[in-house]
């Protein structure tokens, strides 16, 4: 089998090696803050490695909502896999735990949203995803088309990526507020590490998500279970199981609002080229109305 790409397709510009947050710059690519987070993991540094991880998800959520070519974007989701690819299957589950641990801390959630802020948006023109799409193949005959969307809104996106997909917002509102009753601090904080947790869970599905899609190009039907999806079994540093039609299922076992919770995933298909693309709905029928996210209701 031959295997055809275009130059600078999910290609890395910087060599940032295990940077920390702090010396990040917004010109990195998740094609650069990837391979930075690998870095990190390799040489046991989970902390950085997760920080540089989920900015990658950040930027690579902006960029497609600015890139044209609908077949591109599939391209953050394999840059993510091939980037983790080396690790051995037991690597991948301790790297897994130590990202569920990452995203599930208040304190590191308001680090790292203070450090979104302060960075801003991306800098750099997304050709890693541009190159990766069907368009790539294509000349490009009008004066002018740069592959992003024509009337792209930088700053209501950037708005969107970070109190919406990141889920900074919120934490800004606990960190502004107050309250002179210590039981009502509490419970502030318990249903705020809840929310946390409802909010990031399908980000920590994404490699669930990512075989279900690869197993659908490949075979043609959706796949049953994780085993046969290719992914570790569903455990309680992995609660996520794939059920029937490659639906996925993300299980909370803690804090106490969300014990025996779900959020379920539902995968469409479609269309695109040699490739199919797959989209996801996201349910939270059984979690409580004030802690669902705006993503997923």
């Amino acid at each position: 089998m031959t295997t055809i790409t275009t130059a600078g397709n999910l290609q890395s510009t910087f060599d940032i090696g295990c940077v920390d947050m702090a010396q990040v710059k917004n010109v990195y690519s998740p094609a650069d803050l990837f391979k930075g987070s690998v870095a990190c993991f390799q040489a046991g540094d989970g902390a950085h490695g997760a920080g540089l991880f989920r900015l990658a998800l950040a930027y690579g959520r902006y960029d497609i909502d600015r890139v044209a070519d609908r077949t591109a974007h599939q391209g953050l989701e394999v840059l993510k896999l091939s980037s983790f690819e080396p690790f051995s299957e037991a690597d991948k589950t301790l790297i897994q735990e130590q990202l569920n641990v990452f995203f599930s801390s208040p304190e590191a959630n308001l680090q790292f949203c203070a450090q979104l802020r302060a960075l801003g948006p991306p800098a750099y023109h997304p050709d890693y995803m541009i190159q990766h799409g069907m368009q790539a193949f294509q000349p490009w005959s009008q004066e002018g088309i740069n592959g992003l969307v024509a009337d792209f809104d930088p700053d209501a996106t950037w708005q969107m990526v970070v109190d919406r997909y990141m889920r900074c917002a919120s934490d800004a509102d606990v960190t502004a507020s107050t309250s002179p009753d210590p039981d009502a601090d509490q419970n502030t904080a318990t249903k705020t590490d809840a929310a946390t947790r409802v909010r990031e869970a399908p980000s920590l599905a994404a490699s669930a998500r990512t075989a279900v899609a690869e197993y659908f190009n490949s075979e043609g039907t959706w796949p049953e279970s994780n085993a046969q999806a290719g992914i570790a079994e569903s455990s309680p540093q992995f609660p996520v199981s794939i059920g029937p039609g490659g639906v996925i299922t993300i299980h909370f076992d803690e804090p106490a609002e969300l014990v025996g919770k779900s959020i379920v995933l539902t995968p469409r298909s479609e269309a695109s080229g040699d490739w199919v693309d797959v989209y996801w709905s996201c349910s939270a029928v059984d979690i409580p109305v004030e802690l669902r996210s705006q993503n997923c209701p």
